[in-house]
Parts: C-alpha cells; structure tokens; sequence
C-alpha cells in the first residue's frame, strides 16, 4: 500500500483483513430488488456498482505487502475494507489536499526510478499500465490517502504505558529455553498408558528407546512463541508446558492427528538482573506496540458493527 502505511501498519492491515473473515465473510441478507443495482450497502447507504468497482481497482493497484493480490476474493474482501474505511473517513471530515495528491504521485514515480517526471511520462503510465485516465488514478490515490489517515489516526490512539513488572515477565518468559523429548501416539488411552507405567515406578529414560524411531522426536532449545507456534499449541498449553522442571512429564495432549506426552530435557532462563535498561525500553516499547494492535482490532471490529455492512456482489453458491 503506501509508503506510511507499508512502514507502519503492515500487521496492522492484515489484522483488519481478518477481522472481514472472523466477521463471517459479510452479511449475507441480499435483498433481490436491489441486488441487480447495487454492490452492497453501509452505514445504511447503498453502494454502487461504479464505487466497488473503482475500490476494487485500488486493492489490485496498491498491495500491502509489495505483492499483487491474485486471488479475487481477497480482492473483494481489501475493495469492501476500504470502502468502509473511506466512508468513515468522510464522516469524519478528514481531507486530503490537491498537494498531498501530487507529492504522494511523485514518490511513487521516484520509488519507480522516475527523476523527472513529466505530464506526458504521467499520462502514458496511467493509461498503458493501469488502463485508466490521470482523473481517475488520482481520485483512487485521494481515497487511499484519506483512508491512510484514518488508519494512522485509529493507531495512534494512546494506550496504558505497560509497567517494568509487565517488561520483566515477557523478558523473562522470551528468555527462556526449553528442550523437550515428544512421544507419539496413535491413541490418547496409549499416551496416558505410558505416563500411568512411569507413575508406577518406571522411568522415562528406560521408556523411552522402546518407543518407534517415528514416533518420537527431540526438539531443538526452542523459546515460548516459536515452540508453541512450531507445534500449533494454544497460549494456554504452551504455558504449561514452560512451567514444567526438567525430568517433568506433561499430560497426554492433543497434536495433530496423535497423542503426545512432552518431557522435559533441559530448560534455561534469565535472571531478573539481566533485564537491563536497554531491556526494558525495548519491552516497553513492543507491548505498547502490542496494545496499539490491540486497540486497532477492537476499532477495526466496532467499526463493521456500525457499518451493518450488506454485500451483494458476492456469487451465490
């Protein structure tokens, strides 16, 4: 997308993009008498076909990542988001100038490797790459732009310093290393079956080379996030997982299609006293920067409450 938004609001773009999903897709209540004149409906105003399809000409001009949208459904979904975006931009007044137009035209034939850039180096670009007349292109990058402001406006909202405390129990938790030994299972009544013999007096060093080569693996040192995410594991179970002491044993848990017991090999962790200045300012920093998103998906999810937003160029199925 632009350039503020692409340094800025990446995460934050895609967040919105999932609010559409979790949302449902949209509402899917059409009304037939208008389904053949109109493209959808918002804040109780319809939408014309000529408006989505202007949007959906934005969403396939300016990505948000750098990479063109193939898929015409995330297409649609981007076109519908910044329709709604527009729309409250206006109601709230925000303006975008005839000179932010161009400055933002400029930098973008600069980012192209333009040094010069004439009307007729404009005019040729527009119409032979985007098909489309100067008018036109500009009154898409003036949305783009009044919704850039919108979104910088919604992220900049002021959230909770978190405190030292909060700092010092994400770096702690970050710090820490786990080495786990996994064991596989067909069935959670196997898993629960070895954990039952090691209770009764068995140990897990003798247990575990009678178990297949296939149904078992050693994992790497692995932090919080990368660990839970490596393996699919909620929050919640990962936490459990890094409360454990080494020679620990978990419950049999759910993963993938199996059943797995995880033990603890090694764990290490930092001391409070490595959590040094540098530390805390750099935590501090990136929970606030959590909390803005936070607070972004929450507006981001207001917002289509507000709008009772009716699509009805979506196909039947």
């Amino acid at each position: 997308m632009l350039k503020s938004l692409r340094k800025h609001t990446k995460l934050i773009i895609w967040i919105v993009v999932v609010i559409f999903i979790l949302w449902g897709g949209f509402s899917v209540g059409i009304s037939f008498q208008r389904k053949g004149r109109y493209a959808g409906e918002a804040f109780g105003k319809s939408i014309s076909f000529q408006e989505f399809n202007r949007f959906y000409r934005a969403a396939e001009i300016f990505t948000i990542n750098g990479e063109s949208l193939n898929d015409p459904e995330l297409l649609r979904q981007q076109a519908w988001r910044n329709i709604l975006y527009a729309r409250e931009a206006k109601h709230q007044k925000i303006e975008v100038t005839d000179d932010e137009v161009r400055k933002e035209i400029r930098n973008l034939f600069t980012r192209m490797g333009v040094v010069t850039l004439t009307p007729e180096i404009y005019e040729n670009w527009i119409e032979r790459t985007l098909r489309q007349s100067p008018q036109e292109f500009e009154k898409i990058m003036r949305d783009m732009l009044r919704i850039q402001k919108l979104v910088q406006s919604a992220f900049a909202k002021p959230v909770e310093t978190p405190t030292r405390e909060e700092a010092l129990e994400r770096f702690l938790r970050d710090s820490q290393k786990m080495t786990f030994q996994i064991a596989k299972f067909a069935t959670p009544e196997e898993a629960k079956g070895l954990s039952a013999r090691i209770q009764q007096g068995e140990t897990w060093e003798t247990l575990w080379p009678s178990i297949p080569e296939d149904m078992k693996e050693t994992t790497p040192a692995s932090g919080f996030v990368n660990f839970g995410r490596h393996y699919g594991l909620t929050p919640e179970l990962t936490r459990s997982f890094f409360a454990l002491k080494p020679g620990e044993l978990s419950e049999a848990v759910p993963l993938g299609n199996q059943s797995a017991l995880f033990y603890v090999l090694a764990r290490t962790e930092a001391k409070p006293e490595d959590f040094t200045a540098g530390k805390e300012k750099e935590y501090v920093e990136g929970l606030t920067q959590e909390r803005r998103q936070m607070q972004m998906l929450q507006w981001s999810y207001e917002l289509l409450q507000r709008a009772q937003f009716k699509d009805y160029s979506a196909k039947s199925s």
